[in-house]
């Protein structure tokens, strides 16, 4: 019942597809968690033959948002969230303006200032530590993470399990009577 969400693996089937002369298109949404390489594979076949490629995509967002966020926490717990933001802004130059707001969920309270104005040289990065209150209501809850300058976002959710303090747990007593 205190299940947080998790980021599903970034895997995608066309299945199989009649062909021919004509060039064909296939769309994949690549989610906004992902940055790194993406492998491309096509298998071909015919009655005569059978053939395959594969070639390799970077996908990277504009600005690289990695936070560090706790995997569970109870109602009425203070933890701090590092998130670092990697600006990727091609042309954006030497301390680009770079703005971070932070939107929790309900059952998350951030403490402090929602938006933090940072200033990120292009291909560096920064480092911003937040505050943050798990409140009452339990299950998954969700930081979500926005970084943007005057022309370009990136959005990322990081999610935690809120748990109660303690355990759940069973009591049995027993007993045993005697026949007189």
């Amino acid at each position: 019942p205190f299940k947080r969400k998790q980021n599903a693996p970034v895997v995608y089937w066309s299945g199989i597809m009649e062909t021919g002369p004509q060039k064909r298109t296939i769309t994949y949404h690549v989610p906004d968690y992902f940055n790194g390489s993406l492998r491309v594979m096509a298998v071909s076949v015919s009655n005569e033959r059978m053939g395959t490629a594969q070639t390799s995509v970077l996908a990277r967002n504009t600005f690289i948002i990695s936070p560090n966020v706790p995997l569970a926490a109870a109602p009425g717990d203070e933890f701090d969230v590092s998130v670092t933001v990697t600006n990727n802004h091609k042309g954006s130059g030497e301390n680009n303006n770079v703005e971070l707001v932070v939107e929790p969920t309900n059952n998350l309270e951030v403490i402090g200032e929602k938006t933090i104005k940072m200033k990120i040289s292009e291909g560096k990065d920064s480092t911003v530590t937040i505050k943050a209150k798990a409140k009452d209501g339990l299950g998954n809850a969700e930081l979500k993470f926005i970084a943007k300058d005057a022309t370009e976002q990136s959005v990322l959710s990081s999610s935690l399990s809120i748990r109660p303090s303690m355990p759940y747990q069973v009591r049995i007593k027993s007993g045993s009577t005697k026949n007189k």
